[in-house]
């Protein structure tokens, strides 16, 4: 196709003197016929690659589909001139906002001779107007002072927090929200960003605790001359905080006393059946006889829950330091205690070397001993094989105890966990269904978690993680 520039050598010479914004010019069909210096830099094309494209070839692919080039060139064509705001695509793919302003032209017969078009790239603009956007509609209280404190803007959520709208704010300085024993910071002498905790005072009186960080804005002489300011409530938090601990506190304490004022009176239960038993003796028929061992076996079962409430509440009032601790110790110990368990089944441990890591030995001996209890009960095979092992990731070890026992189905994965919380009838597997829970808490005291993975009939394997609070590897 043959280009035909349609640019007088005048607007060339003013054209190529303006590099802010792209100058140039298109032929009736919307084919550029010249271009500019500040075109070359917005849109990335030199004189030679773009003279004959299509004006089409700023828009996406999506917008050309939309036919929105040909609209954009008949609008302006029909009155005249168009100006509108948009993405438009450099050379190389990339997007930047774009104001333009098509503009068209016609001969002394009034017959359209072409388009000029005039670029300005908006994208730093239109940046702004989204984080100003942002910082409005932003719930942290967020403000800008001069050096000496005298507000210069206030959003919304600065509004919300204090009281004070940003007409009352605005001019006044910022010492009005610090409470009287508070100081403000001195902020022509800020280096870099500060974040503090202070307390605030809003229009109605009220005392706030405020998370508050501060940022100094320089000139190029080092002068602070703006502050920005991000201020948020943290007294909600604390308040919660502060609850949340009064409660456990309260949990623990009553658990505690509840389970050492029930333990007295089950084992006088205990022992006045026992006694009754032994002296009625051959007196008892055997409707008689089934009451007392009901009675006698729901009173240790009493017992049993009672004892392991009181393990749940101590888990924290009762904890040791933690201390560096060679798990694989613990690991035999664990085994030693449960030899007679497992030799009446014929169980196989298979056990790999573990690290040493800063726990609660005590705590850590519960957690393997609970863990491995499980998969001796919960077999099915007549073998029952239990492994042991610990994988380093980063920042934790993860332990692992795998069984080739029933499984479970991962739908309950979460409320095995949970305390006092079974799968099965007690009469077929004994237990309080509190063990887990037990683990689950002791990890979580030691900053990790737990999980399993399993599957019906396919065994399962039980997870739990310990921060590396040492750095050696397995001995």
């Amino acid at each position: 196709m043959e280009i035909v520039k349609q640019s007088a050598p005048m607007f060339s010479v003013l054209a190529d003197g303006i590099r802010d914004y792209a100058f140039f010019l298109l032929d009736p069909k919307g084919f550029i016929t010249s271009w500019n210096t500040g075109a070359e830099q917005i849109e990335g094309y030199t004189e030679e690659e773009i003279l004959g494209k299509p004006f089409s070839c700023f828009y996406s692919q999506d917008k050309i589909e939309l036919n929105e080039p040909a609209r954009h060139l008949g609008q302006a064509a029909s009155s005249g001139s168009l100006g509108f705001q948009g993405w438009q695509k450099r050379k190389d793919g990339s997007l930047f906002w774009a104001s333009v302003l098509l503009s068209a032209l016609h001969d002394k017969g009034n017959n359209l001779t072409g388009f000029l078009v005039i670029t300005q790239d908006f994208t730093e603009h239109k940046r702004i107007e989204a984080q100003a956007a942002i910082v409005e509609l932003s719930h942290d209280a967020i403000f800008t002072t001069d050096s000496d404190g005298t507000v210069r803007s206030w959003n919304r959520g600065a509004q919300a927090l204090y009281g004070y709208s940003a007409t009352e704010m605005i001019g006044r300085s910022i010492q009005i929200v610090f409470a009287p024993a508070q100081p403000m910071p001195v902020l022509h002498n800020l280096v870099e960003s500060i974040n503090v905790e202070e307390t605030h005072l809003t229009k109605a009186g009220t005392f706030l605790t405020t998370s508050v960080t501060v940022s100094p804005m320089k000139d190029p002489a080092g002068n602070v001359v703006t502050v920005s300011w991000i201020c948020r409530d943290t007294s909600i938090n604390r308040r919660l905080l502060e609850e949340l601990e009064r409660s456990n506190k309260d949990l623990q304490q009553f658990a505690y006393v509840a389970s050492h004022d029930l333990q007295e009176p089950v084992r006088a239960v205990i022992g006045c059946l026992q006694l009754l038993e032994g002296s009625l003796g051959a007196a008892l028929n055997e409707r008689s006889t089934q009451f007392l061992s009901e009675a006698s076996n729901g009173a240790t079962r009493m017992q049993a829950l009672i004892n392991d409430l009181l393990s749940y509440a101590q888990v924290h009032t009762k904890a040791a330091d933690l201390v560096a601790t060679d798990l694989s110790t613990v690991l035999s110990e664990v085994i030693q205690n449960l030899q007679a368990s497992i030799n009446s089944v014929n169980a196989k441990v298979f056990c790999e070397q573990l690290p040493v890591i800063e726990v609660d030995r005590s705590q850590m001996r519960r957690v393997f001993q609970n863990l491995i209890e499980n998969a001796i009960k919960y077999r099915s095979a007549a073998t029952p094989e239990i492994s042991v092992s610990a994988t380093k990731r980063s920042g934790e070890w993860v332990f692992c105890i795998a069984d080739n026992g029933i499984g479970l189905d991962m739908q309950f994965a979460e409320r095995i966990f949970d305390i006092f919380q079974r799968l099965h009838p007690r009469s077929k597997y004994q237990g309080t269904g509190i063990g887990l829970s037990i683990c689950k808490r002791i990890v979580e005291r030691h900053g990790g978690r737990v999980w399993v993975d399993s599957e019906p009939g396919s065994g399962s394997k039980f997870f739990f993680s310990l921060p590396t609070r040492m750095n050696g590897d397995a001995l």
